[in-house]
Parts: C-alpha cells; sequence; structure tokens
C-alpha cells in the first residue's frame, strides 16, 4: 500500500502530527483534515491583513505567511510557515 511518507515529508513545525500518521494511505488524510482543524486551538488574527484581503472564520495564519493584495480566506483555514 501506498502511504503519506511515501509522498509526502511532514514538517515538524505543523501542529497535526498527531492526527496525520505517515503511515496511512494519503487518500486517508483527507477525512482527518475537519477532525484536525476542529481540534486546533485557533487565536485572534494578528499582523496586517491587506486592505483587499476578506477573512472569515476560524484562520491561523503564520506571521511569515505572504498574503495577496486581494482575495478571500474563509475558513477553518490553517496557513502555515512559508506559505506565500
Amino acid at each position: 500500500m501506498l502511504k503519506a511518507s511515501d509522498l509526502f515529508d511532514f514538517p515538524e513545525s505543523l501542529p497535526f502530527d498527531q492526527v496525520f500518521s505517515a503511515e496511512l494511505a494519503p487518500w486517508q488524510w483527507v477525512p482527518l483534515i475537519a477532525h484536525a482543524l476542529k481540534a486546533f486551538p485557533f487565536e485572534s488574527l494578528r499582523g496586517d491583513i491587506p486592505p483587499g484581503l476578506h477573512v472569515e472564520g476560524q484562520v491561523f495564519i503564520h506571521p511569515s505567511v505572504k498574503l495577496p493584495s486581494f482575495g478571500s480566506i474563509t475558513g477553518p483555514a490553517y496557513i502555515g510557515e512559508g506559505c506565500e
């Protein structure tokens, strides 16, 4: 069986290692996403959100993320370190 570890290196910086086992098949991760996000302790957004970017719901945006000038992010969402 193809394992997620055959395709992905799960960064240690992500807080979901208890949910997403590298031994599972990658498609077995899909139904776990909702569970992982429900258990995540979302905090208030910090930092600058561009005026043209609409953010609603439970959203985590790491301080290093480069946000677009315009768009929409609807939570639940986790946007981790190094994302653009």
